[in-house]
């Protein structure tokens, strides 16, 4: 019989690669699979809380309310009236008004959250269906001392029998993004207020009872957390596009920004603002035409709601104009050139077409956008982009004057 022959040792070799290259075939295309799956999960569970976001600002600036009359009050008494003995007190405040500003909470300890600005944003809202709601309905149907503000706080630890100081058909609503965690500076949490009646010394359009983390966490309700960013930029009826503007502007020319007085009279920031004695005089007030909100989610990963798309390759200092990172591939999938990375508490503009895939330097960036500072970064920080959102909202719009104008 002819001896059996095995395989020969060139046999066996070329075997083996076969298989091994048919195992990293595999193992890649498992890979692929699912890293897509990841990231189509993480995708959903982004858009899924934009949509539980966005919507609800939307519907709460919708209901806008302004004021109902537009008539300037009565001017004071001339030297010869007051001397026949003609009384005038000033007028009140307007009462239904829109404000929109940057607040630095004071009880923020030394550390990285420390100094941070924050967006700020409070109007009144209508709430003629307020029949419809278990609390509201029953305000003002009964009458005495122990009436309360309706606000989160006090209906969530009354009882189910407590009374509240009538609507009027008004209520007080209020938005501000915070950092929390100074572990993850970067990282804000979006609380939402409300409070009805309008007006008095707590109320929400003012923001120096808001300018406290405690504050905020006590009269106000976290409706999302893991946001990058949060921003309502105002554009008034004169302005054709979304350009922002800089220093003052006229009373017939455009307006865009993220900062809004309507009384003209409490914002000297405000490129519009007038003078103090506005705040009575409903004839000057303006409302935005469009409001653009702005919302920036990180989504979640195997490790939460923390880590950034990468990290800091190097230190970078105040005004350093560029910046080199670890994994530069995460900062160029689609989308436009021009984009946002957010380190720590601070916003910086990047072009792809800037990015070396080789180096990971990124070059020609501009700093502090975003209403943030520029500041300081280690090397191994976080480095965030997240998936960014817009939703354009068309509201009412007063922003004309009784004071011998007419409408444009």
């Amino acid at each position: 019989m002819r001896r059996a022959r095995g395989f020969t040792m060139l046999e066996l070799m070329m075997a083996m690669t076969i298989f091994s290259m048919l195992g990293m075939i595999v193992v890649m295309l498992m890979r692929q699979g699912m890293t897509i799956f990841v990231q189509g999960t993480r995708d959903s569970v982004l858009q899924d809380r934009m949509d539980t976001v966005l919507p609800q600002i939307q519907r709460r600036l919708e209901v806008l309310a302004l004021p109902p009359s537009f008539a300037p009050p009565p001017p004071p008494p001339s030297e010869e009236e007051r001397l026949a003995g003609a009384e005038w007190t000033s007028p009140p405040p307007v009462r239904d008004r829109l404000r929109s500003a940057i607040v630095v909470p004071r009880d923020v300890p030394e550390g990285p959250l420390k100094d941070r600005p924050c967006f700020y944003a409070a109007w009144v809202m209508d709430v003629s269906g307020d029949r419809s709601d278990a609390f509201l309905r029953r305000a003002g149907d009964r009458t005495g001392p122990d009436l309360r503000d309706y606000v989160p706080a006090e209906r969530d630890r009354l009882d189910p029998d407590a009374a509240f100081k009538p609507s009027g058909g008004r209520m007080e609503i209020c938005y501000v993004a915070i950092p929390e965690d100074p572990d993850f500076p970067a990282l804000l949490t979006l609380y939402e207020g409300f409070r009805t009646p309008v007006g008095g010394e707590e109320s929400l359009l003012d923001e120096t009872n808001l300018d406290t983390i405690g504050e905020i966490q006590e009269r106000c309700r976290p409706v999302a957390r893991g946001i990058l960013h949060f921003g309502i930029v105002w554009r008034r009826a004169f302005a054709r596009d979304w350009k922002l503007t800089k220093g003052r502007v006229g009373e017939r020319e455009p307006y865009v920004g993220s900062r809004w007085d309507s009384t003209r009279a409490l914002d000297k920031a405000f490129a519009l603002f007038k003078d103090v004695q506005s705040l009575g005089d409903p004839s000057d007030d303006i409302f935005p035409a469009w409001a653009r909100l702005e919302i920036t989610l990180i989504g979640p990963t195997t490790l939460g709601l923390g880590r950034g798309e990468t990290s800091l390759a190097a230190r970078v200092g105040d005004d350093d104009r560029s910046i080199t990172v670890l994994h530069p591939m995460r900062l160029t999938g689609p989308g436009p050139d021009d984009r946002f990375l957010k380190v720590d508490g601070e916003w910086i503009g990047y072009r792809v077409s800037k990015v070396d895939a080789i180096s990971g330097t990124i070059r020609g960036v501009e700093r502090g956008l975003r209403n943030t500072r520029k500041a300081s970064h280690s090397s191994a920080a976080d480095v965030y982009v997240g998936l960014e959102s817009r939703r354009d909202v068309r509201l009412l719009s007063r922003d004309y004057f009784a004071k011998g104008t007419k409408k444009p």
